[in-house]
C-alpha cells in the first residue's frame, strides 16, 4: 500500500516576524497559506496564516530487506508571524501492513542525512531571509520540535480493523517506538483511548511522537496544520521555559548588586518591566490554549486540538511556566522592596540627622 509520512520539525526564531516582511524563503516568494477547514472558520482565525514555500528533494527510502531505492519528496516551509518555523518533508511511500513503518520513516535519508538534520540545514538557510523581519529579538536557544504524520489509506471498514487488531503496531507508532515488541496492554489503553473520526470511515489516533491519519480519501490538510499549531504551542512553552531559567539565572546576580554597598542607588524595575512584558506575551499564548474554540471555530479541529493539547502536556507546561514565572516576578518585587525599606531608613536617617543639625546650631547662636 502507498503511505505518506509527513516529518514534521518546529524551530523557533528568536523574536516575533513582521510577515509582510520577509521577501523569500529558500530562495521563493512565499505565499499565504491559511488554514482550510471541513467547516467554515471564523473571520478572525488569522493566527493559522502563515507564510509557506514549497520546492521538491529526493529522499532515499530503505526498505526492509536493505535494499534502497529514490522517491520524490515535498518539502514545505511555513513562517508564523508568532516567530516560528515549520519544516515538513512529505513522501509517499511503499508499505505492507503496520509493522515496520515506524523503522521505514526513521530510515529515510535526504543527502545521506535524517530528517531532522537536514530540516536543521533548511532552516539555517531561512534565518537569513528573516533578519529583516524580526522584532524585539531574544537570545534563547530551544532544540526543534520533531513530529511524525503516518496518513494510511484503507476501505471503509479499515479504521474498525485498525483498531482492533493491530492495537499494538498503531501504539508503537503513535510513542515513537520502532520495536514496540514489549508494549504494555496498559499503555495500549491509555494511547488509544481517543480516537477521532469525521466520516465513518475515517480515523485519526494522536500520540506524543506520530499521528497516525487513517483513510484520507480528501486532502487532510487541516490536520496536518492542527498539529502543527499544537507542536508550536510546546515549542513556544518550551522557549519561555527557557527564557525564565536564564532570568532565574540571572536573579541572583540582580539581587546580590542590589545588596552591595550602594546597591540603594540601583533598581530592579528595568528587569520587572522586561517581566511584565514576557508575562502579556505568555498570557496571550496560554489564552489560546484554553479558548481552541476561537481559534478554530470548527467542532473537528477544536476537539482534535484539544486531544493534541492533552498527548503533548500543554496545560501542565503552561502552569509550570506560570509558576516559574512568579517565582522570579517574587524574588525581585522581594529585592525591590528590601531596596526601599533601605532608603526609607536612610532618608528618615537623614531628617533626624537634619533635625539634630538645626537644634545643634539654634543653641549655637543662643
Amino acid at each position: 500500500m502507498q503511505v505518506e509520512l509527513v516529518h514534521m520539525a518546529v524551530f523557533d526564531v528568536g523574536s516575533e516576524l513582521e510577515l509582510d516582511r520577509v521577501a523569500t524563503v529558500l530562495g521563493q516568494a512565499p505565499v499565504r497559506a491559511p488554514l482550510v477547514a471541513r467547516s467554515p472558520l471564523p473571520t478572525y482565525a488569522g493566527i493559522l496564516s502563515p507564510l509557506e514555500t514549497v520546492i521538491e528533494t529526493t529522499v532515499e527510502v530503505t526498505r526492509p530487506d536493505g535494499s534502497v531505492y529514490t522517491v520524490a519528496g515535498r518539502v514545505e516551509s511555513r513562517v508564523h508571524a508568532v516567530g516560528v518555523v515549520a519544516i515538513r518533508l512529505r513522501t509517499m511511500v511503499e508499505h505492507e501492513g503496520i509493522d515496520g513503518l515506524g523503522r521505514l520513516a526513521a530510515g529515510l535519508r535526504i543527502d545521506g542525512r535524517p530528517f531532522i538534520s537536514a530540516a536543521e540545514a533548511w532552516m539555517a538557510s531561512i534565518r537569513p531571509e528573516l533578519a529583516a523581519a524580526r522584532v524585539e529579538p531574544y537570545e534563547v536557544h530551544v532544540p526543534p520540535e520533531p513530529y511524525l504524520v503516518f496518513a494510511i489509506p484503507g476501505s471503509g471498514a479499515e479504521p474498525t480493523r485498525l483498531l482492533e487488531q493491530e492495537q499494538g503496531p498503531l501504539t508503537a507508532l503513535l510513542m515513537g517506538d520502532p520495536s514496540g515488541s514489549r508494549i504494555s496492554t496498559r499503555l495500549i489503553d491509555h494511547v488509544l483511548r481517543a480516537p477521532l473520526q469525521y466520516d465513518v470511515d475515517d480515523l485519526v489516533l494522536v500520540g506524543p511522537e506520530a499521528t497516525v491519519v487513517v483513510s484520507p480519501r480528501e486532502p487532510y490538510e487541516d490536520v496536518l496544520d492542527v498539529l502543527e499549531f499544537a507542536n508550536l504551542e510546546l515549542l513556544e512553552l518550551r522557549t519561555y521555559d527557557a527564557y525564565l531559567d536564564r532570568r532565574l539565572d540571572l536573579a541572583l546576580p540582580t539581587l546580590s548588586r542590589l545588596q552591595r554597598p550602594g546597591g540603594v542607588f540601583r533598581s530592579a524595575r528595568g528587569v520587572l518591566t522586561e517581566l511584565s512584558e514576557t508575562r502579556l506575551d505568555f498570557a496571550r499564548l496560554t489564552e489560546n490554549l484554553r479558548d481552541t474554540g476561537k481559534l478554530f471555530g470548527d467542532w473537528y479541529l477544536g476537539r482534535l486540538h484539544r486531544i493534541a493539547s492533552e498527548r503533548f502536556h500543554l496545560e501542565e507546561w503552561a502552569r509550570a511556566v506560570t509558576a516559574k514565572m512568579q517565582t522570579l516576578n517574587d524574588i525581585l518585587h522581594l529585592a525591590e522592596e528590601a531596596v526601599d525599606h533601605r532608603r526609607a531608613v536612610i532618608l528618615e536617617s537623614m531628617i533626624v540627622l537634619l533635625f539634630v543639625l538645626d537644634l545643634v546650631l539654634i543653641f549655637m547662636v543662643a
